[in-house]
């Protein structure tokens, strides 16, 4: 059903339940996972600038170095899984590969929201779930 699994996530190291569960899903479904980070941009900062770019291109590095294990561990388990790290707006950017036709299926997790202020609402999960263009799974 689900050929191509795209799994956003930040640097903190995905909750091994949630890896596991989408790891299941995409043996079950012999499908290729995508992990994917956004680096932030900065508001107003041009990414033509070369002090921004350089300091985007650290960030970037340090994205793959930190989520490059956890690809591996994904390789280790058996899975297709590859990790693509962009720099952007996250929100703009996860629907923006979501929209590339290939992508069956979001998975992410969707954290309880303590204090609704504005500050975490709506959360980036609840963003993507409202206008993607795939099927979203939110992880508890």
């Amino acid at each position: 059903m689900f050929h191509h699994i795209l799994l956003p996530l930040d640097l903190v190291p995905p909750d091994e339940d949630d890896l596991r569960r989408v790891l299941d899903l995409a043996r079950q479904n012999d499908a290729r996972v995508t992990l994917f980070h956004v680096v932030e941009t900065i508001g107003g900062a041009e990414l033509e600038d070369h002090e921004m770019r350089a300091f985007y291109d650290r960030l970037e590095e340090r994205a793959r170095k930190t989520l490059g294990a956890i690809t591996e561990k994904c390789l280790e388990q058996g899975a297709d899984c590859r990790l693509e790290v962009v720099v952007g707006h996250r929100v703009a950017e996860i629907l923006r590969r979501a929209g590339d036709g290939v992508i069956d299926l979001i998975v992410m997790p969707s954290r309880p929201i303590r204090d609704l202020d504005a500050e975490t609402w709506p959360t980036i999960s609840f963003q993507i779930s409202m206008a993607a263009p795939a099927p979203v799974l939110l992880l508890r």
